[in-house]
C-alpha cells in the first residue's frame, strides 16, 4: 500500500514494498522521493514517453517535475500532461 499526497505518487509508492508492505511519503520529502526516482517508474510513463524525455535529459521524476507546463504541453498528449499536473505541478 502507498501513501502520498497524490493519486499518481501514492501508486508509484505502492509497488514500493510489494506484496505486502507500507510505503509512506511525507509531502514534505515529495522532492527527495522523486529525485531518487527513474521517471520510467512513474505510473502511467511508458517506454516511449521515458525515451523522449532522456533526449532532452529528464531521467528522474523531479527533473520532469521541473519542467515548464509550456514544454510538457507541446511534447506530450493529455495524459502525461495530467500526470505532469497532479503530483509535480508545485515542484
Amino acid at each position: 500500500m502507498g501513501l502520498a499526497p497524490t493519486k499518481v505518487v501514492a501508486k508509484i509508492a505502492s509497488k514500493w514494498q510489494k506484496p505486502a508492505g507500507l510505503t509512506v511519503i511525507p509531502g514534505r520529502e515529495l522532492h527527495r522521493f522523486l529525485a531518487r526516482l527513474p521517471v520510467d517508474q512513474v505510473w502511467g510513463i511508458g517506454r516511449q514517453t521515458t525515451a523522449i524525455l532522456a533526449k532532452h535529459g529528464v531521467h528522474t521524476a523531479l527533473g520532469l517535475a521541473r519542467r515548464p507546463e509550456e514544454w510538457v504541453t507541446k511534447r506530450f498528449t493529455k495524459p502525461v500532461v495530467v500526470i505532469w499536473q497532479n503530483p509535480f505541478l508545485q515542484y
